[in-house]
């Protein structure tokens, strides 16, 4: 390998090679000299970038073969090439988006400025590039991302425990009507008429009915009423340092990353438990409107509307208590295999002390296992949440009053296949700068429903007016 170097004073000198290099730095005895010498191959060695060596299995490079560059950044993958490419990407959108801001140019060009692009994600394109010929199709053409990957949101499902509960739709419109069938459906027996025996031109014989109609055959209503799934944005704020550089940033942003994992998972959950999207939330602590309680109703509202909530008269928890709820969701609390206990810390060391109660060890190496699953009682998976509230009142809300008794927790049960969870757009990134903080605001949002499919009906009860331990 060769490389240009300059001496002390900057003149610049022959081609040499490492060899002659070594030999010089060897007999130099001058620190400008030798420092001059090792800024000069440092920079000769990013002006190249970063070489890769990744060799992609048959599978991989058929994907990538199949599919541009902004294609392969939205794909749910598995693939740890394909995962790897993708948290690149969202990690070259962070750097850019604050660069773009803090310097007062376009995202593109910050981007495209940074050594992250240059020293790494272009290495990376251009293996694809290879693995595109290998595969038989066009070459990636030149791409920067623009919005979150699939393996961000991948990262906020795997971490889900309440909301992983219920199935996710994408919502092609906001807001979204579910056709959903209005009551269960029986099959009947499909009867024709008295079985004539009939022949077609080939002369092959059926018994068949004379008319096409048939009497007994099972309808399904669908009706387009209700329910609806109405997005609502839910945002998470990280402010970073105007003085913030690339390095700096590059360093910290596992850091960015977590913070927005954590901050959407975390209201979303919030929101599905505690939410109330009335005028006036129930909990009287709860006042601002962009609050994420206030998206959308939650189990305890629901709970509270189909009449389902049961008051424990401000004792501890008990097995008959917690069975009275069960009972009170009628049909829908039948089956076990279709219901989950979603409780808080407090009350689940309230659960222990229940003979039946069995906890994950002593099942979970042969079952079936929820996200979050600890337990199981009466054979319903109980889920907790730190977002069950543990500061309530005999009335199951939250007192504003410092006066009133707010040592109160709840037990909730949930039919999980009778609620919905819509998606209405991919997560994105905006960046603003606060002149007052000297900061720049990056802003990640995503657009997030959530319904009953049934809401007036028994399909969640609340053991209400637990005392803590």
């Amino acid at each position: 390998m060769k490389t240009r170097v300059t001496d002390a004073g900057g003149d610049v000198g022959k081609t040499q090679t490492m060899v002659e290099l070594a030999a010089q730095i060897k007999d130099s005895v001058s620190p400008d000299k030798l420092k001059a010498i090792v800024a000069d191959i440092m920079a000769e060695h990013r002006s190249v970038g970063v070489e890769r060596m990744t060799s992609y299995s048959g599978a991989t490079k058929a994907i990538i073969g199949s599919m541009d560059l902004a294609r392969l950044h939205q794909l749910k993958s598995k693939d740890p090439q394909i995962q790897e490419f993708q948290r690149k990407c969202d990690d070259l959108m962070i750097v850019g988006s604050i660069l773009a801001c803090n310097q007062k140019v376009g995202y593109e060009q910050a981007v495209k400025s940074t050594r992250l692009y240059n020293e790494e994600f272009k290495g990376m394109v251009r293996e694809m590039k290879a693995a595109q010929h290998e595969a038989g199709s066009d070459p990636v053409s030149p791409w920067v991302p623009t919005n979150f990957s699939a393996t961000l949101e991948d990262e906020i499902s795997l971490t889900l425990m309440v909301a992983a509960l219920h199935r996710e739709v994408t919502m092609p419109t906001n807001p979204f009507k579910l056709p959903v069938k209005t009551g269960g459906t029986v099959a009947k027996r499909k009867s024709g008429g008295p079985g004539t025996n009939v022949t077609n031109q080939a002369g092959e014989g059926f018994v068949t009915s004379p008319t096409p109609a048939v009497s007994g055959v099972a309808q399904s209503a669908i009706s387009t009423t209700a329910p609806t799934l109405d997005a609502a944005t839910l945002a998470v704020d990280t402010d970073i340092s105007d003085e913030a550089d690339e390095d700096a940033i590059v360093a910290v942003l596992s850091v960015i990353r977590t913070d927005i994992v954590d901050g959407l998972r975390d209201a979303l959950e919030d929101a599905i438990i505690n939410g109330d999207a009335s005028t006036t939330h129930r909990d009287e602590d709860i006042t601002s409107g962009d609050d994420p309680r206030t998206a959308w109703d939650g189990y305890r509202e629901i709970s509270l509307a189909a009449s389902t909530e049961v008051d424990h008269g401000a004792t501890t928890l008990t097995a008959s208590a917690v069975r009275a709820i069960r009972a009170k969701m009628g049909k829908y609390g039948v089956n076990p295999r279709e219901l989950t206990w979603v409780t808080g810390i407090n009350a689940f060391n309230q659960f222990l002390d229940f003979p039946e109660l069995l906890t994950l060890d002593k099942y979970g190496s042969s079952a079936v296992i929820l996200t979050g699953e600890v337990a199981k009682f009466d054979g319903i998976p109980l889920v907790i949440s730190e977002f069950i509230r543990e500061d309530l009142d005999n009335t199951a809300t939250v007192p504003f009053s410092e006066d009133t008794t707010d040592d109160i927790t709840q037990v909730l049960l949930v039919r999980r296949d009778q609620f919905v969870r819509g998606n209405r757009r991919d997560i994105r990134v905006e960046t603003d700068r606060n002149i007052q903080a000297m900061v720049t605001q990056m802003v990640s949002s995503a657009r997030w429903a959530f319904a009953a499919l049934r809401p007036t009906d028994t399909i969640v009860a609340s053991l209400q007016n637990v005392t803590l331990i």
